[in-house]
C-alpha cells in the first residue's frame, strides 16, 4: 500500500513538472516552449535572454508574483517590454553612476577639505589690543603659512603668527 501511494505521488509530481514546463523552464535553464498569450506590461518586472546554448530562442519573463513565462522575442509586443525594460535600466544606471559620481566628490572634499579654504600670504606684523579682537579661526594645516586669523569688532581679519606670547594670550582669553 505504501510503495503504491509512493507511486501514485510520483506520478502527480511528474504530471505536475511536465504541464508547469510545458511554457516554462526545463532544469537546464531552457524553454521548452513559448507563452502563447500577450502579457500585460505592467506585470513583467524584469527579463531573462536565454542563453544561446538553448534549442529554443526565447526571453523569459518575470512577472511581479514572481512568475517565470518563456516567450517568443520575436514577438512586438515582447520587443516593446525589453524596450521599456532596457530604458528603465539605463534611467537606473544613469542614476546610480551620478550617484557614485556625487559621493566621489564628497569624498575628496572631505579628504582635503572645502575648496575654499583661505589661507594667509603674510602675518600682521604689529601686536592687537585684547579687547579688540572678539574671535579668531585656528591655522589651516592645508596652508603653506601657519597662521590664526583674528576677527575684530569691527569685522575686520587680521593674519597673526600662533607662536607669539601675544597670540597665545589672545587665543587663551578667548577658549575661556
Amino acid at each position: 500500500m505504501k510503495t503504491l501511494l509512493a507511486l501514485v505521488a510520483l506520478v502527480a509530481l511528474v504530471m505536475i513538472i511536465s504541464v508547469n514546463a510545458q511554457y516554462g523552464i526545463t532544469t537546464t535553464g531552457c524553454c521548452k516552449g513559448t507563452y502563447p498569450f500577450t502579457l500585460p506590461k505592467d506585470k513583467v518586472v524584469s527579463y531573462i535572454q536565454a542563453s544561446g546554448r538553448c534549442p529554443l530562442k526565447a526571453h523569459v519573463f518575470i512577472t511581479a508574483a514572481k512568475k517565470k513565462f518563456c516567450v517568443n522575442p520575436d514577438l512586438e509586443w515582447v520587443k516593446n517590454i525589453v524596450a521599456i525594460s532596457i530604458s528603465a535600466n539605463m534611467k537606473t544606471l544613469l542614476a546610480l553612476v551620478a550617484l557614485v559620481a556625487l559621493v566621489m566628490i564628497i569624498s575628496v572634499n572631505a579628504q582635503y577639505g572645502s575648496t575654499t579654504t583661505q589661507c594667509c600670504n603674510s602675518t600682521y606684523p604689529f601686536k592687537l589690543p585684547k579687547d579688540k579682537v572678539v574671535s579668531y579661526l585656528p591655522a589651516s594645516g592645508r596652508c603653506p603659512l601657519k597662521a590664526h586669523v583674528f576677527i575684530t569688532a569691527a569685522k575686520k581679519k587680521f593674519c597673526v603668527n600662533p607662536d607669539l606670547e601675544w597670540v597665545k594670550n589672545i587665543v587663551a582669553k578667548l577658549n575661556v
